[in-house]
């Protein structure tokens, strides 16, 4: 099953009140049951958000591509963050070394993975290799964010977040 951005959250999400941290109840985490691979997307974005999302599931064995799109002509590169860890319970307004515009929220705990994608303006693409592994990878959780660095050496735009179940 394969979810297209909605303003919907599917996985864990804390509201956010103009720009401050407004702490809510938790949604639910991403559905971690079953064997199916899937990916939904889930927040949203800022600035003019780029939308984070994924071309085909993430299938053992396979490669699983990773699509950031709505990049803006001034990006220099686009940034996609991966991490294996549940979204935190309160979103952060910073992303490794940079502090986000107001009401930029990096949606991940302890990001792992760190992608960049020097590009044309408009998509970028981030290949994500499923190891063929059950007794390590069926079921896992994957999430991943996007974050557009500009000429001015700033993240400008963040895009929504995203969550991969890896299965058959």
């Amino acid at each position: 099953m394969t979810t297209l951005l909605t303003t919907v959250p599917v996985c864990s999400l804390t509201l956010l009140c103009a720009g401050l941290l407004a702490a809510a109840p938790a949604a639910a985490q991403c559905t971690t049951m079953g064997t199916n691979a899937y990916w939904e997307a889930y927040a949203t974005g800022c600035g003019t958000p780029p939308v984070l999302g994924a071309t085909n599931d993430p299938v053992m064995g396979s490669v699983c591509t990773l699509r950031t799109t709505n990049l803006p002509a001034t990006t220099l590169i686009a940034v996609t963050v991966i991490s294996f860890e549940p979204p935190p319970a309160m979103p952060s307004n910073t992303l490794g070394p940079f502090t986000l515009p107001t009401g930029c929220w990096n949606y991940l705990a302890n990001p792992l993975q760190y992608v960049l994608t020097v590009l044309p303006p408009g998509t970028a693409d981030v290949a994500l290799p499923i190891p063929l592994d059950p007794t390590m990878w069926l079921g896992k959780v994957v999430h991943a964010q996007s974050a557009v660095l500009t000429f001015a050496i700033d993240i400008s735009e963040v895009s929504n977040a995203l969550c991969l179940h890896i299965g058959y």
